[in-house]
């Protein structure tokens, strides 16, 4: 099986989306595929590389982009991913033959030119929605002009009408296909995954919770990007809420556009129980994970029905609960529920927040408890062998007739 990815992230970039598609990709290729990814890479920086490497048998191919991105307006990142599309499309172009093409959102728009490369092959396509974006950036207010919205609308509906299925992480990804005319027989539920072998359980005691004097609190962490999307200032308004809980301590790891905001509020509160620290090194991530007796997965209010956050698969193989701000009804929601592997309160509520977190605290053995509930689903459902199969499978089933 020969399989043409295309995505606009892959590591080095230190983005979900492309440890995912590298996890992925790699997966197949031990299994036998021969895969190609066509991805970016800033043109004069260290993460360009060269044009083509061989990558643990995967074959990437980069094309550049420039190293300044303008993407805080809806034009810029129209522009940034028109040119990832057309150098993508120019290079898949001039890739050898394939038996497929698998087309990685965002940007939605990369769906369309995994279409128009399929078509000119003459082979099936697969378009995979890892979030809604366009909904995404109308709640954002990123998106605000009628007309441009409904560009952004009418070319993510082309991407879902046109390619020969579409993968939906999340079930609610489905039900908003099916609600844009997408036959539901086009729409596979594959959910993202982690690698089991490289978040596992650990101590936590161990030397990056040491170092970074998280070894003899109760430590509730959030670890991951803050933007506006997360709503963190509702987790500083539940830090003060937990002043009288001493041992209990609120440490926020990552880097961010709402960073200064975040630091500005912890000082003008003088909180003494949260701890702002810098994004962490990816090798350090399955220390980071133990590190915490439980981890915050926060959203504002309407976000996880576009949108669900990797971190909670690396939460639960890490054997961690997860405290979850999130709407109810949501992917993350129905995982609480389903696996009892995490706690669920309603988002941008801090007195919630701080009541749940109370709860974790005093009940020690419930909260160990789910943590090792959610290391077991998290190996036997969400794990990149159980992934790989799915994709392969898939894209077995659609290049049947012409092998």
């Amino acid at each position: 099986m020969r399989l043409l990815i295309i995505s606009l992230d892959y590591p080095p970039s230190t983005s979900s989306t492309g440890v995912i598609v590298r996890q992925l990709a790699g997966e197949l290729c031990r299994r036998g595929a021969k895969v190609t990814v066509i991805t970016s890479g800033r043109a004069g920086s260290h993460d360009a590389g060269s044009a083509e490497a061989l990558e643990q048998g995967v074959r990437i191919r980069r094309v550049p982009l420039p190293a300044s991105r303008n993407t805080e307006s809806a034009l810029g990142r129209l522009w940034l991913f028109s040119l990832f599309n057309f150098l993508s499309l120019v290079v898949a172009l001039g890739t050898g033959g394939a038996d497929a093409v698998l087309a990685i959102s965002p940007p939605f728009t990369s769906g369309i030119v995994g279409k128009i490369v399929a078509t000119l092959k003459g082979i099936p396509s697969i378009y995979v929605v890892q979030d809604l974006q366009t909904e995404a950036y109308v709640q954002f207010g990123v998106l605000r002009k009628p007309w441009l919205i409904a560009v952004f609308r009418t070319l993510e509906r082309l991407a879902f009408a046109t390619n020969t299925r579409v993968v939906a992480i999340a079930e609610s990804f489905a039900v908003h296909m099916r609600a844009q005319g997408v036959a539901g027989d086009r729409i596979a539920v594959i959910p993202n995954f982690v690698d089991t072998s490289e978040i596992r359980p650990l101590p936590r005691q161990n030397p990056f919770a040491i170092k970074n004097g998280l070894a003899d609190r109760f430590v509730v962490m959030h670890a991951g990007s803050i933007a506006f999307r997360h709503g963190l200032e509702t987790v500083i308004d539940a830090a003060a809420l937990l002043l009288d809980e001493p041992e209990i301590l609120i440490a926020v790891v990552g880097d961010g556009s709402k960073r200064r905001e975040l630091e500005n509020r912890i000082a003008t509160l003088a909180l003494p129980n949260v701890r702002l620290m810098p994004f962490q090194a990816r090798d350090d991530l399955p220390q980071l994970r133990a590190s915490a007796d439980v981890h915050l997965v926060t959203l504002r209010r309407g976000m996880t029905l576009h949108s669900v956050p990797c971190k909670v698969y690396e939460i639960m193989a890490a054997g961690r609960p997860f405290l979850a701000s999130v709407d109810a009804g949501s992917e993350i929601d129905r995982i609480a529920r389903d696996t009892e592997s995490g706690v669920v309160v309603e988002p941008e509520s801090a007195a919630a927040l701080a009541s749940a977190i109370r709860h974790l605290y005093y009940d020690r053995q419930a909260t160990e408890r789910r943590g090792t509930e959610g290391r077991a689903v998290a190996v036997d459902r969400y794990n990149v062998q159980t992934a790989a199969l799915a994709y392969e499978a898939l894209i077995l089933d659609i290049t049947a007739p012409s092998r």
